[in-house]
């Protein structure tokens, strides 16, 4: 317990030193490049929130576009524009369209002030006014007005060759506020190369500065919508110092004429500047963010990292002694039991493992601790049957010797009294039982399994008075290929005892081994079983029916083969109708082997 108890402390001790030292470092790497870290985590910041305004931005302007091109959904305007017709018919028959195509394409929230339609040649073909009254009258044609607009501007877009959208912005004296206009080109319906004419609409500007306002943080950044070459559109923010206004006119100036890189970020009079890094078209989002407002971001995150401090060594604390007592407790439940077990108690076993890594060590210990008893007690069963077998087998040595000796004398006896057939057939049951009993090797050649085979068709045929004929089609290449021993001899021994048993005459067995599909092919025809039934057997392939001597013929050869060579090989039967040799009669019995010879397997 003493020991758990120090391994606990100790465990405590590191997590509380390991995180104070985290944090005494943390407080002073922070000191010294926080500054630096901060500022530039909120450079990156503005500059992105840029972007975001600046992407809102072009995707209004793409949407703005989308609903321009409603224009070519008035059919009849598009034709009567692509058409030699009057002007003044068409322009008669087209009054309405303007109003259709803002009510159609455009809602209340994108403050259309108007909104144009002219041919090709500059002339107004219609109009529409979100608003007329006495004081406040938008003009009719932009070309026709002597307030000050970007009517030129429009007319040199229109006349150049440029196809993307044209987007502007100026101060409109009649309406006293800043109008973003777009502008876009109509081309013919056969010939987009062909300009028919062009809408002009005037949005007020308001839509934009909504859309600046979302990321706006702070009322002392100052952000403005220009367009390289043309003055402000858009201006937010608190400008109230004089040097402040100044600063601002000069940045605009600068901009209007082209004097800055459109790249081009940097630090002046406390202030920074930024521009987006991409737009889609010309408008381009500025903005200038006091560095007082970087510094009042550092302190407040000096603040935070000073309390999260304080707050982690308390929670590190707590979770730490917790953490200790689940892992050292079952550790020492798992110790005490080590040492009883150590004692003698090898009955004992780590009680309730959790599910944690600890659990799983102690669950793999008592998985352990019951192989080792499992291990120890096939260890005594299989020396007291060993003992057992090397007695039989020591008994068992006189018995076959004295056989093959009492046949090989009988064989000689028969042959001086001229019984040949006596002698013959001692000297094969000679031969069968000394094959048969010499198990030094599992394994023999196809060779030494036919010479087998004809000993017992020799005898067979003694009892049988030479009723059996077995026809051979063996391939040469497969002769010294290797199969279980006495594999051929119970199948033919199957057929004489199912097939050919109550046969009359002539009782004929044919065997075929060749190369088949890269395997070993042995095929024995006609012994008459149950194809289906004996198929399920030897799927099964159950050892216990084999040691209880249940078909001990085709089910052990089939088990021998599948323990030596793989479950891919084995015994098949197929009855006659499905045989795929059809010169043949009878049930086959196919027998499937690896290809190797002798060396292959040693």
């Amino acid at each position: 317990m003493k020991s758990s108890m120090t391994m606990r402390t100790k465990f405590l001790f590191f997590c509380l030193t390991c995180t104070l030292f985290g944090l005494v470092l943390e407080s002073f790497l922070f000191q010294k490049v926080s500054s630096e870290l901060i500022f530039e985590d909120a450079t990156k910041e503005s500059s992105v929130s840029l972007q975001f305004i600046q992407e809102d931005i072009d995707l209004y302007i793409e949407q703005m576009k989308g609903n321009l091109t409603g224009v070519y959904n008035e059919r009849q305007l598009i034709q009567d524009l692509d058409s030699d017709k009057d002007y003044e018919k068409i322009r008669a028959s087209s009054i309405n369209y303007a109003h259709d195509i803002t009510n159609t394409n455009f809602g209340p929230s994108d403050s259309v002030q108007a909104l144009y339609v002219y041919d090709n040649e500059h002339r107004i073909i219609s109009t529409y006014r979100h608003a007329i009254a006495a004081f406040f009258d938008y003009p009719v044609d932009i070309y026709d007005t002597t307030s000050e607009n970007n009517a030129e501007d429009v007319r040199s877009y229109v006349d150049s060759a440029r196809s993307s959208m044209f987007v502007d912005g100026f101060f409109s004296d009649v309406t006293g506020k800043n109008i973003v206009r777009s502008v876009l080109k109509i081309f013919g319906k056969h010939n987009y190369s062909n300009l028919i004419g062009y809408v002009v609409c005037d949005i007020d500007a308001k839509v934009f500065k909504n859309l600046m306002e979302k990321y706006a943080r702070d009322p002392g950044i100052i952000m403005w919508l220009q367009e390289y070459g043309n003055p402000p559109i858009v201006t937010m923010g608190d400008i109230d110092e004089e040097n402040e206004q100044l600063f601002f006119d000069d940045l605009s100036a600068k901009i209007e004429n082209n004097e800055l890189r459109r790249d081009e970020s940097f630090i002046t009079n406390g202030r920074i500047f930024f521009q987006a890094a991409q737009t889609r078209n010309d408008l381009r989002v500025f903005s200038l963010v006091p560095q007082n407002l970087l510094v009042e971001n550092q302190k407040r995150l000096t603040l935070s990292v000073v309390a999260i401090s304080i707050l982690m060594i308390f929670i590190v604390s707590f979770l730490s002694f917790f953490f200790s007592r689940s892992v050292t407790k079952p550790l020492e439940k798992m110790m005490d039991t080590i040492k009883r077990i150590r004692k003698g108690e090898t009955n004992l076993r780590i009680e309730n493992p959790g599910n944690d890594e600890l659990g799983l060590v102690s669950s793999s210990f008592n998985s352990l601790l019951d192989e080792m008893e499992t291990l120890i007690r096939k260890e005594y069963q299989t020396k007291l049957l060993l003992r057992d077998v090397e007695y039989k087998a020591l008994q068992a040595q006189i018995n076959p010797h004295f056989l093959y000796n009492t046949l090989d004398t009988m064989s000689s006896i028969a042959m001086v009294s001229n019984c040949t057939i006596v002698s013959n057939l001692s000297l094969s049951l000679s031969h069968i039982f000394r094959y048969s009993l010499d198990m030094k090797n599992p394994l023999s050649t196809i060779s030494s399994e036919i010479v087998h085979l004809n000993n017992y068709l020799y005898v067979m045929n003694v009892r049988m008075h030479g009723e059996i004929h077995c026809e051979f089609d063996i391939d040469d290449e497969v002769f010294q290929n290797m199969v279980p021993k006495i594999s051929i001899q119970p199948v033919v021994e199957n057929a004489l005892n199912h097939g050919l048993k109550n046969k009359h005459g002539e009782k004929i067995i044919n065997i075929i081994a060749k190369k088949h599909k890269e395997k070993l092919l042995i095929l024995v025809i006609d012994n008459g079983m149950d194809a289906e039934t004996m198929n399920e057997k030897l799927e099964k392939c159950d050892i216990e029916d084999i040691k209880a001597g249940n078909s001990i013929g085709l089910l052990n050869i089939n088990a021998r083969i599948k323990m030596l060579f793989g479950k891919e090989y084995g015994i098949h039967i197929e009855s006659e109708s499905e045989a795929e040799y059809a010169a043949f009669t009878g049930t086959r019995v196919y027998m499937w082997f690896p290809l190797n010879s002798p060396k292959e397997v040693k």
